[in-house]
C-alpha cells in the first residue's frame, strides 16, 4: 500500500524552485531547501530498499 502525501514529486519541485519565499538569500529559504533534498533523499532510500526486498510500493515503516 503506497503511502498517502500531499508533497508530490511536482509539488517539491515547485516549491524549490519557488521565489516567493526569498530566494536563495533567506534562512527560510535555505531550510525549505534542505528539508527538500532531505524528504527526496528520503525517498529515494525508501525506494531502494523495497526494490532490493521485492516489495510493491511505498510503504509507511513499522
Amino acid at each position: 500500500m503506497r503511502r498517502a502525501t500531499g508533497l508530490t514529486d511536482e509539488r517539491l519541485a515547485s516549491l524549490y524552485q519557488a521565489d516567493g519565499f526569498g530566494g536563495e538569500k533567506t534562512m527560510r529559504a535555505k531550510v525549505i531547501r534542505e528539508l527538500i533534498d532531505e524528504i527526496r533523499a528520503l525517498r529515494h532510500e525508501l525506494e531502494n530498499r523495497h526494490l532490493a526486498t521485492g516489495q510493491q510500493g511505498m510503504e509507511r515503516p513499522p
